[in-house]
């Protein structure tokens, strides 16, 4: 079977006979949508670095919490916690001044109706179940009203935590919050980086595959295009579809472009060469 030609159907030739015509109006018209995309678009508006943001807004799960939030008044579940921990055991003092803060910030919210809800816990004996230690650790549940932006959200968190300073000893923030604003920011500086070694390694192996400076500038010209378009083609998708796009997937996005634009390069340079070599015209 794998001497037997294989034939195009019409609507193949018809299609390798348009692409060919228009050639160079269809490579006009791609640098024309990217630089109008580049220049005049504005760029897509990165959601919270939460990847919850990807759950549609219809989801099971959001309707059993949002139920859980309506039926109890107060949420049943935590992102952000306080952490104060005194191996030594901790003072009278200190767990007082600790209740105390987060009576003055649940009062504070319940009479403004916005704002933080606090639930400190204490491992004394026979509260916390499975806890090896007794008064030595306390753990303050931070809970946020669902609107609230990241930045009013981050705002809160910093406020309590400086504040808890004074009720005992160094408080530590964490959570998956916490742990997704730093891997963001991790994402956010080291994006660029991987971006230009990723794309710089792809050109040079094309270089030295087809031996030619025109092929790995090809290929840088196309994944920096597709790339710009990809990223306007998902944020318009996303938004019809009531979903956002977390900047956390800015890698895989990278990755995925590069990648299959990068093989689909090498795809067409090695079989025009071949074809060119067996004797056909360009």
């Amino acid at each position: 079977m794998n001497d037997v030609p294989v034939t195009a159907g019409p609507v193949a030739r018809a299609y390798a006979w348009t692409v060919v015509t228009l050639r160079w109006p269809i490579l006009l018209g791609w640098i024309a949508a990217a630089v109008y995309v580049a220049v005049v678009v504005p760029a897509p508006a990165q959601a919270p670095d939460s990847l919850v943001a990807l759950v549609p807004p219809h989801s099971a799960a959001l309707r059993a919490d949002a139920l859980a939030l309506h039926r109890f008044r107060v949420p049943l579940s935590s992102e952000t916690a306080i952490v104060q921990r005194d191996p030594r055991g901790l003072s009278t003092t200190a767990v007082a001044g600790i209740y105390a803060h987060a009576l003055r910030t649940d009062r504070r919210t319940l009479r403004s109706h916005a704002g933080l809800i606090a639930l400190p816990v204490v491992n004394a004996a026979g509260v916390v179940p499975g806890s090896r230690e007794t008064g030595t650790t306390a753990i303050t549940y931070l809970a946020t009203p669902a609107a609230m932006s990241t930045a009013e959200r981050q705002t809160l968190v910093d406020r309590y935590q400086a504040a808890a300073r004074d009720g005992g000893p160094s408080p530590r923030v964490t959570g998956i919050y916490p742990a997704e604003l730093h891997e963001g920011s991790l994402v956010d500086d080291a994006l660029p980086v991987i971006e230009l070694a990723t794309a710089a390694l792809a050109a040079l192996l094309v270089g030295l595959r087809f031996r030619s400076p025109g092929a790995p500038l090809l290929t840088l010209a196309a994944v920096g295009t597709a790339y710009t378009l990809v990223q306007q083609a998902i944020a318009q998708f996303a938004q019809k579809a009531g979903l956002d796009q977390p900047s956390l997937l800015r890698p895989l996005l990278v990755a995925l472009v590069l990648g299959i634009v990068t093989d689909y390069v090498v795809f067409y340079l090695s079989s025009a060469r071949t074809k060119m070599l067996g004797g056909e015209s360009r």
